[in-house]
């Protein structure tokens, strides 16, 4: 975690089907992920 005023915590959800599924019907699995990444400020 950046320090404050230094920078931000960018937090991205994921959720993605993972059965063994190929075409156009809903999975029977989900997994879901979180990505976290420091980033730097935007603005000055």
């Amino acid at each position: 975690v950046p320090p404050p005023g230094k920078g931000s915590l960018y937090i991205r959800p994921l959720l993605m089907g993972s059965g063994a599924v190929l075409g156009l019907a809903p999975a029977p699995e989900y997994t879901f992920l979180i990505y976290v990444s420091p980033v730097g400020n935007y603005f000055k």
